[in-house]
């Protein structure tokens, strides 16, 4: 998506490049940034540091086409950032930083929170093959979205890592709990999450909280993400 309504103030002298108070409107919300590079000299390495603030800005909009197919919601957040090097990849690479989100209306596709009760209520569970089983689950996890009012949470920047660790989820009768890291010079995806049931079961339950959990790997690059299933 790109920014529009935009203004901002450029800043140069001996020392950098400055941009400040750049506002604008994307998402249908609003983003605000404040950039600086410094320092001139005979020194290759440049420092890089600025501020990012997102406010009612639709996921879906600012993400690349294979995750927005998948993850939507309003995002709130905010982050802070710094980092040195001779070129841009050196600069991403030594990343450091922190921030905050707040994402409402949270929609992730292909979670179907009923996959626990569903498969439960089979009169045949116990007679059927390991594999069969394991693909069942996985089909009726394709079959509705994971929905959440709100989630919320906190992220740093390290070594040119993005990490968010800890995040819990709750939803339909089930909560998801995990992170994710994004390394910010190649864009690579890593990490898990675990969805469980929260409903209560009669102790003769097959499938209980205690023991039931889904297995959500994330892996390959933003642009192209690959998630996979553990179900076993």
């Amino acid at each position: 998506a790109m920014v529009t309504d935009a203004s901002f103030e450029l800043v140069w002298d001996d020392t950098g490049i400055r941009l400040r108070d750049l506002s604008g409107t994307i998402g249908g919300g609003e983003v605000s940034v404040e950039l600086a590079i410094c320092c001139a000299g005979p020194l290759t390495e440049k420092q890089v540091s600025g501020r990012l603030a997102l406010t009612g800005v639709q996921i879906d909009a600012i993400v690349p086409p294979l995750v927005a197919a998948s993850l939507d919601g309003i995002l709130d957040g905010g982050a802070r950032f710094q980092g040195t090097g001779d070129s841009l990849q050196a600069v991403l690479g030594a990343m450091t930083g922190e921030g905050s989100y707040r994402i409402s209306g949270l929609r992730a596709e292909a979670l179907n929170p009923r996959t626990f009760a569903e498969v439960a209520s089979l009169d045949t569970i116990l007679e059927m093959a390991p594999a069969a089983l394991s693909q069942l689950i996985v089909d009726k996890l394709d079959d509705a979205p994971f929905l959440a009012d709100e989630i919320s949470g906190g992220f740093t920047i390290a070594g040119g890592v993005v990490r968010s660790a800890n995040v819990a989820m709750e939803g339909e009768g089930v909560r998801l709990f995990g992170g994710t890291s994004l390394r910010l010079a190649d864009l690579a995806l890593d990490g898990g999450y675990t969805m469980s049931p929260t409903t209560p079961t009669t102790p003769s339950a097959l499938i209980d909280q205690s023991g039931a959990q889904v297995a959500v790997k994330i892996g390959g690059t933003l642009p192209t993400p690959e998630r996979k299933f553990d179900v076993a």
